[in-house]
């Protein structure tokens, strides 16, 4: 007999909730098959406030089809992290850094438990001004 287990990688799962975060990776996967057939995907990754059993900050991921288009998840989530809907063309890796605030859920499939991210609050400044308007100049930005 040769007995063949298939093995997945167990992820620590961060408590749900209200953390302090920060994106810290944006990345293409490449086409993927999905539900609906094959598709470009992206990965955003924040790494939050709660530390592990390793001591080390947990991360949570989000994946979206590779699209901007006006309802797409993708951008829906860009405008949520900076104020303004991508336009036409966006650099995801302008969210590198982004910090504020976002609320952890857990939800199961396949037998496993998953943490996703329900919403993001993006930080003000002390004077109440959403520093991520449009309006606010940044270093390097090239509008």
């Amino acid at each position: 007999m040769l007995i063949i287990e298939q093995q997945t990688k167990e992820f620590e799962l961060p408590d749900e909730g209200v953390h302090e975060a920060e994106i810290i990776e944006v990345k293409s996967l490449g086409v993927t098959k999905t539900k609906f057939g094959d598709k470009e995907r992206v990965l955003i990754r924040y790494r939050i406030d709660q530390r592990g059993t390793d001591g080390e900050f947990l991360t949570v991921i989000e994946t979206f089809n590779k699209t901007i288009g006006k309802g797409s998840r993708l951008a829906d989530r860009i405008e949520r992290l900076t104020g303004a809907p991508p336009g036409r063309k966006f650099d995801l890796t302008k969210l590198i850094g982004w910090k504020g605030t976002v609320v952890v859920v857990h939800s199961e499939s396949d037998g496993r438990t998953y943490a996703n991210i329900s919403s993001v609050i993006r930080k003000k400044n002390a004077h109440g001004v959403d520093v991520t308007d449009k309006d606010v100049e940044f270093p390097g930005d090239s509008n």
